[in-house]
């Protein structure tokens, strides 16, 4: 993606279950020249997830580019790893947090009083 954009950015929306390992590549300036390629490429990826849906064992694409082409742009794969790192990092964290709530009942977040009247405010 990012030879066919002039930005990218891997993202982790606030809204994301803290447990999950949901992110997104939000892309930024689509070349010209690219743009045919990107779109039937993209369908092509989409048909093969669609297959993956309907094949039991595989639901899921695992990979869209081979990995010698990430890693054939150093400060592009180091990005990728730093952010998964930082995602993986807080991750961790969310699930800690998680854990502890989950065996002892009588945990409380005393933030949440905090966070809802913020909520309230916007």
């Amino acid at each position: 993606m990012y030879r066919t954009f002039n930005q990218i950015s891997i993202h982790k929306p606030v809204t994301s279950r803290p447990a999950n390992f949901e992110r997104y590549i939000i892309c930024k300036g689509l070349r010209e020249d690219f743009r045919d390629f990107v779109r039937a490429y993209t369908y092509e990826i989409n048909v093969l997830q669609n297959k993956c849906n309907a094949n039991s064992e595989d639901n899921d694409v695992q990979s869209i580019v081979p990995m010698h082409i990430v890693k054939g742009n150093e400060n592009f794969y180091e990005y990728i790893r730093d952010s998964n790192n930082h995602l993986g990092e807080h991750q961790i964290r969310n699930l800690r947090k998680i854990h502890a709530f989950v065996s002892n009942a009588t945990l409380r977040d005393n933030r949440q009083n905090e966070v809802r009247l913020k909520c309230l405010q916007l």
